[in-house]
């Protein structure tokens, strides 16, 4: 019985391993937003700046919210973290789109 259960956690386990996503990077994550910069200025809709911090002039311009760098987001531990602790893989869309397609001409 104990050989069975070695073998089947031998088996499992890798398999497991390839569905997660390492490192987590912020441009795979569902809260990562786009610059047109670049991807290294990218910034993490998760974290928010707050409208009534002085620094945040932009909110009393133009009242849109602006959110923390994805860079500051994964220096602090209390955010993100370098482990990326609130990382949410983002679905891919296009592949999505191409298997509702496929499911759709099978039927």
């Amino acid at each position: 019985m104990k050989n069975i259960f070695v073998i089947l956690c031998s088996i499992i386990m890798p398999i497991r391993s390839l569905t997660e996503i390492t490192p987590k990077l912020c441009v795979n994550c569902k809260f990562f937003k786009h610059s047109f910069i670049g991807n290294k200025f990218g910034k993490c809709s998760l974290f928010p700046k707050d409208s009534k911090d002085e620094d945040n002039i932009d909110y009393f311009v133009t009242g849109k919210t602006d959110f923390t760098y994805c860079s500051t987001a994964r220096i602090a531990d209390d955010m993100c973290g370098k482990e990326g602790t609130k990382y949410i893989h983002k679905p891919n869309k296009l592949k999505d789109v191409l298997n509702n397609k496929l499911c759709k001409k099978k039927i």
